[in-house]
């Protein structure tokens, strides 16, 4: 399964940016709003290809402004959510 790493700093700016309460955009993400705290925090480094794509959709921005794709495998540590 492929993952991503966020780019916290840019999903900050643009939740600020388009004035959007946290609740929501977790809400429309499909991810419970302390999911989407944790990322933002950096509490969790790899968010899964389905949320991160499904974030950019919510964001109407290019996934590939608010994530990169990651090389970790199955075996390496860190949850991916």
């Amino acid at each position: 399964m492929k993952h991503y790493e966020l780019k916290r700093e840019e999903v900050i700016r643009i939740l600020t940016e388009q004035s959007l309460k946290r609740w929501w955009v977790a809400e429309f993400a499909g991810v419970h709003k302390t999911t989407l705290r944790r990322w933002l925090q950096g509490k969790t480094r790899y968010v899964l290809n389905k949320n991160a794509e499904k974030l950019a959709e919510v964001l109407k921005t290019p996934l590939g402004q608010i994530a990169e794709p990651t090389k970790r495998s199955r075996g390496q540590a860190g949850k991916a959510i």
